[in-house]
């Protein structure tokens, strides 16, 4: 992807696997960009129905939620219930839900959505836009807001990569 104003470019890499994919934002060494401060990620995944979610609610500082079975329309609505008291929280948004976010289909087919190579950048939950079905990535910001400071050449270290799995055998047994 290139910004020829600016004289910067980004690779979006995608690799294939045989239980799904996986893409990553890459930032090679460049003239015009060197170090800089991730804002925010809008990277979206487009569902295909109302799948049943297994979820958490969307919290920058816990994870210690029960897990929620509901369709994805259904989010809003018993986001408040699932959103049990805890010492420490910070919720985003009624429609945001914690990664790994596992999904099935009406077809059976298992969708989870989730990161990998998080190492040195902001951990991502997912915003639903749940008119749509859209999943909007939703970094967990630092004290002042930003999201990550890079430097590149960022190909490996400090870039991520989103995963989108989808093998019914990738599931325990009890949830198939």
């Amino acid at each position: 992807m290139n910004q020829p104003a600016n004289d910067r470019f980004i690779i979006i890499r995608f690799r294939l696997f045989n239980d799904g994919l996986g893409f990553r934002y890459e930032f090679p060494q460049q003239k015009n960009l060197n170090y800089f401060v991730i804002k925010e990620e809008h990277s979206q995944f487009a569902m295909a129905g109302d799948h049943t979610a297994y979820w958490i609610p969307g919290d920058y500082d816990t994870q210690e939620y029960d897990y929620t079975v509901s369709r994805l329309s259904e989010i809003r609505g018993l986001f408040s219930k699932a959103y049990t008291e805890n010492s420490s929280q910070t919720a985003f948004s009624p429609t945001g839900v914690q990664t790994a976010l596992m999904m099935k289909t009406d077809d059976g087919l298992y969708i989870n959505l989730h990161e990998a190579a998080l190492i040195d950048y902001a951990c991502m939950h997912l915003n639903l836009d749940d008119k749509n079905m859209i999943f909007e990535s939703w970094l967990t910001p630092d004290a002042q807001g930003d999201k990550g400071y890079m430097q590149t050449p960022a190909l490996h270290r400090g870039v991520p990569s989103s995963l989108v799995m989808m093998p019914a055998t990738f599931l325990p047994h009890a949830l198939r």
